[in-house]
């Protein structure tokens, strides 16, 4: 039996969706995120921490995510688990809070998942939709979920314009699908086993030292300054964290 979780999160009709202004490593980047992993979020100790399910499918080893939530858990545990319930109960709610967020705002750049990932193809189908319902607005993602990225492009040849999807590449995960996504960016986690990724772009916020197994913020560029995530160029840009 699972211990009691620290958080007991539950939403209520009057519970909003929770859109972050920003943080270090994007600058001030406008940001919806979701519990990160595929399991209840534990300490080491054993506490749980919430034993609301995160929306990946996987629990990346060293996740970033998951090292963030455990250590801002106060503040990130609460309104990350409350995305994740209104994503899954209420997701019309989500998207519209969001149109709503970015034109009273006027933002110019919002990221989905700086935590979590697409859960469902109909989550993706509502991405597109509020990128055409907000053409000022750019909006991008990170995703593993390449079938539904595949099944997207099926049904709709393209995204739009001004919604740009970055795939998370890592030792060989997209290999299968040989040219399918063709023009679409890829960012690669150089961890230092394929010496061919070091003639590569690489993302100038995270910077790896000499020696050093993972790489670090380099606290001199953000998200914001650098664009390379919020533009479609279709390259392959090397990171040092994924």
């Amino acid at each position: 039996m699972m211990p009691m979780a620290k958080y007991n999160i539950k939403i209520t009709p009057e519970t909003k969706t929770h859109i972050v202004a920003g943080n270090i490593k994007t600058g001030a980047i406008a940001q919806y995120n979701t519990l990160p992993g595929n399991k209840p979020l534990t300490l080491n100790d054993g506490t749980v921490l919430t034993d609301i399910v995160g929306t990946c499918d996987c629990m990346c080893e060293g996740c970033y995510a998951v090292n963030s939530a455990k250590r801002y858990c106060n503040t990130v545990i609460p309104s990350q688990a409350e995305n994740t319930l209104l994503l899954r109960e209420r997701p019309q709610q989500v998207f519209d809070d969001i149109k709503a967020y970015v034109k009273a705002h006027k933002t110019k750049v919002f990221r989905y998942h700086a935590s979590g990932e697409i859960e469902s193809y109909m989550q993706l189908i509502r991405m597109a939709r509020t990128a055409e319902e907000c053409p000022e607005t750019i909006f991008y993602f990170y995703t593993k979920r390449f079938d539904y990225v595949k099944q997207y492009i099926n049904d709709h040849e393209k995204f739009p314009d001004n919604l740009i999807c970055n795939l998370s590449e890592w030792n060989g995960n997209l290999d299968k699908y040989g040219d399918k996504f063709a023009g679409i960016n890829r960012f690669v986690y150089d961890d230092g086993s394929d010496p061919t990724l070091k003639s590569l772009p690489h993302c100038p916020s995270v910077v790896k030292k000499p020696g050093a197994k993972k790489g670090t913020l380099s606290h001199k560029v953000t998200c914001l300054d650098c664009g390379r995530c919020f533009h479609n160029h279709g390259k392959r840009v090397a990171v040092y964290n994924h």
